[in-house]
């Protein structure tokens, strides 16, 4: 297997881009069509510090062919222009081909000396969940306590389903707990409830990739999905808000965001524990004083915070063992 040590092999990696030039940085950005919405912000700053920036999109890796069917006017990127740096914003819309060919692309960017803030190869390998887990786990970064069920090459596990908790392969996960598909692109994510609450799972969505809005339907089944591979992690239950830690050139910064939605489509019964996330009360007191609704339920009016030097630390880590300059 080819080794994944391409972005981190420049020490120190200089993040100037050249600065003492009398022009400005060149940057090449990598985004999915439905993800270019939200490039705009990131596009204006690095273009108000003075850096010259070219956003390609999905349709640029597309060989001419969408779905079996021939595109008129459609080709396909075959090099990355001249530039100094090239960041690749994952998602989940980097279908197939698309992904060797960011792999390609970046790989071969990379041999003309130009920076690749994020290692593509092992973006592609984050996107199943178990390895990914595996990783961090054998690194000891903490997080939730978590057993994969791994349904591959037609192997069937031991799965005992009881009313307040599973059992996969020996390895115990009470309720709540959150089941995971184990493909990152399947964003269906289901929390199971124990009886003491009223039982039942609500399926909730993420925007891990930035292509989704927040969704959360509950209902009064409780019984695990029997097909398809999935990971089942323990529900760290908090204040209903986002803590998002961003990791950038080896800086970690802190941005909190209250989701309501998750909170208000739920019964009664399960409000305390659908709309819990993953924040400290009292950062979680302050983000709800500041937050507002938005029409789809959403928080809006997120704002920074102040990690504390426990979750810096986490936050680098991961980056480095990742490989990833930019990352959250």
């Amino acid at each position: 297997a080819k080794p994944h040590h391409r972005v981190f092999q420049r020490e120190p990696m200089d993040m100037s881009f050249g600065t003492k030039r009398s022009s400005g940085p060149t940057i090449v950005i990598f985004v999915a069509g439905p993800s270019l919405e939200r490039t705009r912000p990131l596009k204006q700053i690095l273009e108000t510090l003075g850096a010259i920036v070219t956003v390609y999109t999905d349709k640029d890796l597309c060989d001419g062919t969408v779905g079996g069917t021939e595109q008129e006017g459609s080709s396909s990127l075959t090099e990355v222009p001249e530039c100094d740096a090239v960041l690749v914003l994952w998602s989940q819309f980097f279908l197939g081909s698309m992904q060797s060919k960011l792999v390609d692309l970046s790989d071969r960017a990379f041999r003309r000396g130009v920076l690749v803030l994020n290692d593509v190869p092992r973006l592609v390998d984050m996107q199943d969940r178990g390895r990914l887990l595996r990783v961090l786990q054998e690194r000891d970064v903490p997080m939730p306590r978590f057993v994969e069920c791994s349904r591959e090459a037609g192997h069937d596990p031991v799965l005992e389903e009881h009313s307040n908790h599973i059992v996969v392969g020996g390895t115990r996960i009470d309720k709540p707990f959150v089941e995971k598909p184990v493909d990152r692109r399947d964003k269906e994510l289901y929390v199971y409830f124990p009886m003491n609450t009223g039982g039942g799972r609500a399926l909730i969505s993420t925007r891990e990739s930035g292509d989704m809005q927040y969704v959360c339907r509950f209902d009064t089944h409780s019984q695990v999905r029997r097909e398809g591979s999935f990971v089942y992690q323990e529900y760290i239950q908090s204040d209903g808000m986002f803590v998002h830690a961003l990791c950038c050139g080896g800086q970690a910064y802190g941005h909190v965001v209250q989701m309501g939605v998750m909170a208000s489509s739920a019964p009664l019964a399960h409000q305390a524990s659908v709309g819990s996330m993953h924040t400290p009360s009292s950062r979680g007191a302050a983000a709800a004083a500041a937050a507002t609704p938005s029409a789809h339920g959403e928080f809006e009016g997120g704002f920074p915070v102040f990690l504390r030097q426990e979750e810096k630390l986490i936050a680098k880590k991961i980056s480095t063992l990742l490989h990833q300059t930019l990352f959250g």
